[in-house]
């Protein structure tokens, strides 16, 4: 955990002290700044994920469109270097398929992929370019995919403290401090979603990015669908799950633009706010339970391809890999 300093003789502020921030602040500041990491580091170079590990995860996603005829498109919000959707058309050659990232589009992506540069912009809740909104406007039903995206979404980071809850602060050396107390909604959906523990993340950035994803499939029709790591009521983690992560290797979070920084998603509330706006939800759970029905279990003649294939099978359905990420899909 992070060192943390004292906030003085006279108690916590409730306004940032000179030369301090929000973690938020700091969080957006480091992830999408001018110099941010999403801008300047391609993720791959310091993390695997399951949808660039194979293209198993695309012929899941390929299962679950099969399941709604209906779907002529489907849309990657941040999409990275494009490889789940390039996996996706060798499966589907009759899909429209849309890449979403505030990066330029991949050089070699495959031309059935469109792409969009754009943002979705955690402060004012839309998108940054416009981009996006204008490749979004068409009418047809869409499967909107957001894989391992949530949890790299900025979110406030709080403290309980005696008088209840109370955002951090933080500056650039890693020192932390007790800073305003949370008041309104934020508290509202701490007192709801997270009621015990000592440090919490407030998801309502994540929840309302879900519920746009939403309103967008009430318009055309189709489904949305979560792949990420996450965690529901009874099962938060006392010290909540803020983390760093550089070359594969976890670090402290402190605030910079050389660290990845990420949480774990409330799922109940991500389902809970779309439910809200009227989506049903067709599942929710566990990877390990959807791969069995989902993912066939072929061998593959040449023994090297086989190993290949029943290696990264086992890793999506071992709950010390991927089997522990949490699927929410929602009509």
């Amino acid at each position: 955990m992070l060192p943390h300093s004292s906030a003085g003789g006279a108690g916590p502020p409730d306004a940032p002290a000179r030369g301090w921030r929000t973690w938020f602040d700091a969080w957006v500041e480091s992830a999408y700044g001018a110099d941010g990491f999403w801008r300047i580091h391609s993720p791959d170079v310091h993390f695997r994920t399951a949808a660039t590990s194979g293209p198993m995860i695309a012929e899941m996603l390929a299962a679950l469109v099969d399941r709604h005829p209906e779907i002529t498109r489907v849309v990657d919000v941040g999409a990275g270097n494009g490889r789940l959707l390039e996996e996706l058309s060798v499966i589907r050659p009759d899909l429209r398929l849309l890449g979403i990232d505030l990066r330029t589009r991949p050089q070699g992506l495959v031309t059935q992929v469109g792409w969009a540069q754009d943002m979705w912009d955690v402060r004012y809740g839309c998108w940054t370019t416009g981009e996006a909104g204008i490749a979004l406007a068409d009418s047809e039903p869409v499967m909107i995919i957001c894989c391992e995206l949530l949890d790299d979404l900025p979110c406030p980071v709080v403290t309980r403290h005696a008088d209840g809850w109370r955002e951090l602060i933080i500056n650039d050396d890693g020192q932390e401090q007790a800073g305003p107390r949370l008041e309104s909604e934020q508290l509202a959906w701490a007192d709801r979603w997270w009621p015990g523990g000592d440090r919490a993340e407030i998801g309502l950035t994540r929840d309302r990015a879900w519920v746009e994803f939403i309103k967008l499939i009430k318009k055309r029709g189709g489904c949305a669908v979560m792949i990420d790591y996450g965690h529901t009521a009874g099962r938060r983690p006392v010290t909540g799950s803020l983390a760093a992560y550089r070359d594969g290797r976890a670090l402290d979070p402190i605030p910079g633009s050389s660290v990845n920084l990420t949480a774990h998603v409330a799922i109940d509330a991500v389902r809970a706010a779309g439910e809200a706006v009227g989506a049903t939800t067709s599942f929710c759970g566990l990877q390990g339970e959807v791969v069995p029905e989902l993912l066939q279990a072929t061998t593959h003649p040449d023994p090297l391809l086989d190993l290949g294939r029943r290696s990264e099978h086992s890793a999506l359905s071992s709950q010390y890999v991927w089997g522990s990420h949490w699927w929410l899909l929602q009509c």
